[in-house]
C-alpha cells in the first residue's frame, strides 16, 4: 500500500474567506467564491454556518484536486521510481487527507 498525503486544509481561514465573502483580508484579493461579506458588527451564527458549508465544499473540491495533481505529477516524471520498485506489482494507493484550525474555527462558531 502507499498512502497519498497533503497539507492541511484550513478551516479557520476558510471561516475567514466565509465572512469576508472569498476576499483574503490580507492580500486584498478575491480567492474563493464571490458571495458579499456579511456586515455589521455581530455575526448570526445561521448566516456564517450556511457560509461556511458553501465554502467547505468549495475547499474540499480544491484540496483534492491540487492532491490529484501533485500525485499524478509524481508517476508522470517517475518521482519515486526507486520507492516504486520496493512495492507489490498491484499498489493499492489510499489519499489521505489533514485539517488545520478546526478548534479555532469551532471556538469561533
Amino acid at each position: 500500500q502507499m498512502q497519498f498525503f497533503g497539507a492541511r486544509a484550513n478551516l479557520a481561514k476558510t471561516m475567514l474567506y466565509a465572512i469576508n465573502g472569498g476576499v483574503d483580508e490580507k492580500l486584498k484579493m478575491q480567492v474563493g467564491p464571490k458571495s458579499e461579506p456579511i456586515k455589521g458588527d455581530v455575526l448570526n451564527f445561521d448566516e456564517v454556518m450556511d457560509r461556511m458549508d458553501h465554502f467547505m465544499d468549495w475547499l474540499a473540491k480544491q484540496y483534492v484536486t491540487a492532491l490529484n495533481i501533485i500525485h499524478y505529477m509524481h508517476d508522470k516524471y517517475s518521482y519515486e521510481a526507486s520507492l516504486m520498485a520496493l512495492h507489490d506489482r498491484d499498489v493499492i494507493r489510499t489519499m489521505a487527507c489533514g485539517i488545520a484550525g478546526l478548534s479555532v474555527a469551532a471556538d469561533s462558531l
